[in-house]
């Protein structure tokens, strides 16, 4: 019987060692398993933060776009203030030169008599 009560307490270590074994497996398991889950919400978190930047920099584009269309507007007045300042300036050339012309010939008219 000695043989017999060798053999099952070698085979009751063997078992306690086999589930040990197995606990350790499932803890690491289970670490594993929380490093994903980790992993996860980083990347979540990591993904979350992109979106909200992606989100301010379109913010900012749209404003930039925004002040650019109002620079380009008020340049658009400046130079249609400009072309009509210009006109009116021209006009009171080609007046002045017509008063001048007109002048100049009543002056030859009252030199003529």
């Amino acid at each position: 019987m000695d043989f017999l009560e060798r053999r099952a307490h070698q085979e009751s270590e063997r078992e306690d060692r086999r589930f040990a074994l197995e606990e350790r497996a499932m803890a690491l398991q289970e670490r594993r398993l929380a490093l994903e889950e980790k992993k996860y919400q980083d990347d979540s978190q990591a993904r979350r933060a992109a979106r909200e930047a992606v989100e301010e920099e379109r913010k900012i584009l749209t404003e930039e776009r925004t002040v650019l269309a109002e620079e380009r507007a008020i340049l658009q007045e400046e130079r249609r203030v400009d072309i009509e300042e210009r006109r009116a300036a021209a006009e009171e050339r080609r007046a002045l030169a017509a008063q001048q012309e007109l002048q100049m010939q009543l002056l030859i008219k009252y030199a003529q008599k």
